[in-house]
């Protein structure tokens, strides 16, 4: 066992980095997944859209200076 040491020890340690580095990621989607879910059950309802009221601009605007 300890002579293939040189090359289980290599071996264990990219094991452990792919598990760490894919269990970061599931734990970042499953953390987004529910943040997500909590801000959409806060969120206040969106208020229904009203029309603009626009006033026409006055004629003297559109004139030059004398």
């Amino acid at each position: 066992f300890i002579t293939f040491a040189p090359v289980l020890l290599p071996l264990a340690i990219w094991i452990y980095t792919l598990v760490f580095a894919f269990s970061a990621l599931w734990f970042a989607h499953f953390a987004l997944s529910s943040l997500a879910g909590l801000r959409a059950e806060r969120a206040p309802a969106p208020a229904p859209a009203t029309p603009l009221e626009v006033s026409p601009a006055p004629v003297t605007a559109l004139l030059p200076p004398v």
